[in-house]
């Protein structure tokens, strides 16, 4: 994928995780992500400062710090606001800075990231076997063409297709970095090795029997699908996700496209290598 001056840009939206006032900042931030998982989007100041208070983590704070809050953080990007003048029941009641406010997807993100870092305690990860069956069954779909016609069943197979791919390669990946992290290197000297290291053999040994019975359906299947039925496949995919309707901007075709054919590109070289067209 091209790299743009876009992608590079500063990101204000994380300013706030080390502001001077990070707990106030990100005591908010927790709150309209925990309601916005409740499906619960648009909060009022004093919803969030009740919010916020509940936790217990901000003894002397007060409301109206709160609300200068939530403009530094409506600044930075994180959160978007309007009006709410609904209930006035006067004008001058109605004229009265009144705001609602809404997290913002690139704020949505990087509170999903922040928890998921705080469950991170190793490189975790585990060898799935279960996902090479997974990943020949969806190849196998695609070369059967029953999704021909149809964006929607291109598009399910697709998504089901790369996201088992992903689950197999990250948690591998994170699996086998850990077998070379210092403690790991101190266990295998230690006396416990020897009851650890026959479950790790096994373990080890039933993955590469999986793949080893699964490889040559998955080989078969990437080299039966050509690049016409491949491409038609994808044409059928980006009509499926180009007809979901959105608010925002649709994504372009093309570069839909190019990251399916870069997905596919990485999903065939590790199971055949480097040079399968």
């Amino acid at each position: 994928m091209e790299l743009t001056i876009q992608a590079l840009r500063s990101v204000p939206e994380l300013k706030y995780v080390n502001a001077d006032n990070v707990v106030r900042y990100r005591a908010i931030m927790r709150f309209f992500y925990q309601e916005y998982k409740r499906l619960r989007y648009w909060l009022k100041p004093e919803e969030v400062y009740a919010g916020v208070m509940a936790w217990d983590v901000l003894p002397d704070y007060t409301l109206d710090q709160c609300a200068a809050d939530l403009e530094q953080l409506e600044e930075w990007g994180n959160l978007a606001s309007r009006h709410d003048g609904g209930r006035a029941s006067t004008l001058e009641e109605y004229l009265k800075k009144k705001m609602q406010y809404l997290l913002r997807p690139y704020s949505i993100e990087i509170e999903r990231l922040l928890e998921t870092l705080e469950k991170v305690t190793g490189y975790g990860g585990s060898l799935e076997a279960t996902l090479f069956d997974s990943i020949a069954d969806k190849l196998f779909e695609i070369r059967k063409m029953d999704w021909e016609s149809r964006p929607d069943a291109a598009l399910e197979i697709w998504t089901s297709l790369y996201d088992a791919f992903t689950r197999l390669h990250e948690n591998a990946a994170d699996y086998l970095a850990s077998l070379q992290t210092a403690k790991a290197e101190e266990m295998m000297v230690a006396e416990t090795f020897l009851v650890f290291k026959d479950r790790l053999t096994n373990y080890l040994q039933n993955f590469v029997m999986a793949l080893q019975r699964s490889a040559y359906k998955i080989e078969g299947n990437l080299a039966k699908i050509s690049e016409n039925v491949r491409e038609l496949f994808f044409e059928q995919v980006a009509e499926a996700e180009l007809e979901k309707p959105r608010i925002e901007d649709a994504p372009d075709k093309e570069t839909l496209l190019e990251e399916m054919r870069q997905g596919w590109a990485n999903l065939a070289r590790w199971f055949v290598g480097d040079g399968f067209a």
